[in-house]
């Protein structure tokens, strides 16, 4: 579909208001609706929107505006009451996924600190693709550690810290 960008833009906003309706018509939530409307127009579906770096502006002020709008909602004493309990599943989600993640990188043959760190390191955010490191660039700060076959490697970054 070739269409300049207003015109585009109000057919993926009908779009998305006539499947919203449907959703609604169906008992479904809006937002499985929105996000399917969302495959459908992007590159995965009928490739009208491409993601670039407005689509990303775009889609991180809508997360913004959605946890607003969360935060507008939330109940004070709702806070109040489940704060010690989400506190607790929280901190124990924590340990038993470092307990566990050492215990399989033990178990892989990684030494004591090697696994500590991999157990309690969250992990980076991706990096875009319009970044111009690669591991085979002169450039580039990852090292390539623990290749048996050549194929498969594993990079570390100082650039994450």
């Amino acid at each position: 579909m070739d269409l300049h960008a207003f015109p585009l833009v109000a057919v993926i906003l009908a779009l998305a208001a006539a499947v919203g309706l449907l959703a609604v018509r169906l008992r479904q939530p809006l937002i499985v609706a929105f996000i399917g409307v969302g495959v459908l127009v992007g590159p995965v579906g009928t490739g009208w929107v491409v993601a670039d770096g407005t689509i990303e502006l775009l889609a991180r002020m809508g997360i913004a505006i959605l946890l607003f709008l969360v935060g507008l909602r939330l109940d004070p004493h709702l806070i109040r009451s489940t704060g010690p309990v989400a506190l607790a599943t929280g901190l124990g989600q924590v340990f038993f996924t470092s307990v566990f993640g050492y215990l399989i990188a033990i178990a892989l043959g990684m030494d004591v600190v090697t696994a500590l760190y991999v157990a309690v390191r969250s992990p980076s955010p991706p990096r875009s693709s319009s970044s111009n490191s690669s591991p085979t660039s002169a450039s580039s700060t990852s090292s390539t550690v623990g290749s048996r076959s050549g194929s498969s490697s594993c990079r570390t970054s100082s650039s994450s810290w």
